[in-house]
């Protein structure tokens, strides 16, 4: 996966925070000034506004983080199309050559082609074995999210009474 620049992440946290105080200042305003339809809304339309806010920002950090496991996953996927073909290309080669030719050089063209296609397919063969883990994290990410999102929603709810 890439890597941020510091100057990125630092934007990224001073946006989150902003985003974060402005939807929370927003409903704080919203239960205590006058003509307004939250006006007297009282402290559980605040906890609900703020725990949205921080649900709102936990969501994004999720879905990107969930974004970039699926390209990783595709980036995956297509490095093993590729040494996929490369094996068939193998074979085709293999092929190719004559097996009962006693001509050294041939001899060792396929011995060279053998030991490459072995090779690949043992990585192939490793690959697949992680497939079924990697595939599954976007999942794994899902349910962190419905975990953090059950948390808020306990801190909400013991909220003392003011």
């Amino acid at each position: 996966m890439d890597t941020i620049s510091t100057g990125t992440f630092m934007t990224s946290e001073i946006i989150g925070t902003a985003t974060l105080i402005l939807l929370g200042c927003g409903v704080v305003a919203n239960a205590i000034l006058p003509r307004n339809k939250g006006f007297n809304g009282g402290w559980l339309l605040i906890n609900f506004g703020w725990g949205l806010a921080v649900f709102a920002g936990l969501f994004e950090t999720m879905n990107q983080e969930r974004g970039e496991i699926i390209r990783g996953i595709k980036h995956f996927n297509n490095r093993q199309d590729s040494l996929s073909q490369r094996i068939q290309e193998g074979w085709k080669q293999m092929d190719a050559l004559d097996p009962s030719s006693t001509d050294q050089k041939v001899i060792e063209q396929r011995i060279a082609l053998q030991q490459t296609i072995d090779w690949d397919s043992r990585v192939f063969d490793d690959r697949e074995r992680l497939l079924p883990v990697i595939c599954q994290q976007p999942s794994v990410i899902e349910q962190r999210l419905f975990a953090l999102s059950r948390a808020i929603q306990e801190d909400l709810s013991a909220a003392p009474n003011p």
